[in-house]
């Protein structure tokens, strides 16, 4: 049974080092702009401290960026768990478990969490690395989307970025991607007016 998703983009707009692009590949880019941009990460972070009784999981996709973001919330005093792909599957398990009857509320998780993965006790979910895989895309909403006896709703969002290249051109189809789906999307440029309609969608 699916739960009923709300598609929520929040634009993050990069503003520092913008002429360093121009000397990067992909790779270098999705490092600079993405992994590594401590504003970007504490973009992040500053959605999620407003959710602190809603189960929240940031997917990504390398370890790197996901050390990254826990050292923020470290820093805040915000826990947060990390799962990925090196980890003992008894591990993950234990962690999901505890998840799952929300005695943990923020997992980051990694890519290994694409294929055939569910976890129905998602409220909200951010998907924090950008990319323009359709088939990545459809497999991380897919993931979020199992009914729970804790909730109906579940809110997803999209870190779309602005002024950086590439990044901009994934957004854009990305959220090409997000209105073929069939679902309800709606872009935010503003922290606090997303975070007003999150709370109001997932407190219903």
């Amino acid at each position: 049974y699916s739960t009923e998703p709300v598609i929520y983009p929040l634009v993050f707009k990069h503003e520092k080092d913008l002429d360093k692009q121009y000397f990067l590949d992909y790779a270098g880019v999705v490092k600079y702009y993405i992994n590594t941009n401590p504003e970007r990460n504490g973009f992040i972070y500053d959605i999620v401290r407003h959710f602190r009784s809603k189960n929240v999981v940031i997917l990504l996709n390398k370890i790197e960026h996901a050390n990254e973001i826990k050292q923020v919330f470290e820093r805040n005093n915000l826990k947060v768990h990390v799962l990925t792909g090196r980890q003992s599957s008894d591990k993950r398990m234990k962690i999901l478990e505890q998840f799952k009857k929300r005695k943990i509320k923020r997992l980051i998780v990694t890519n290994w969490f694409d294929e055939g993965m569910d976890i129905p006790e998602i409220d909200l979910l951010i998907l924090a690395s950008g990319g323009k895989s359709e088939r990545s895309i459809i497999q991380r909403v897919g993931r979020a989307l199992r009914k729970s006896e804790f909730k109906n709703r579940v809110v997803i969002v999209d870190i779309l970025d602005s002024g950086v290249k590439y990044l901009t051109s994934h957004a854009k189809k990305r959220l090409e991607i997000f209105k073929n789906m069939g679902f309800e999307v709606k872009v935010f440029k503003n922290i606090d007016k997303f975070v007003l309609k999150t709370k109001e969608v997932l407190d219903d």
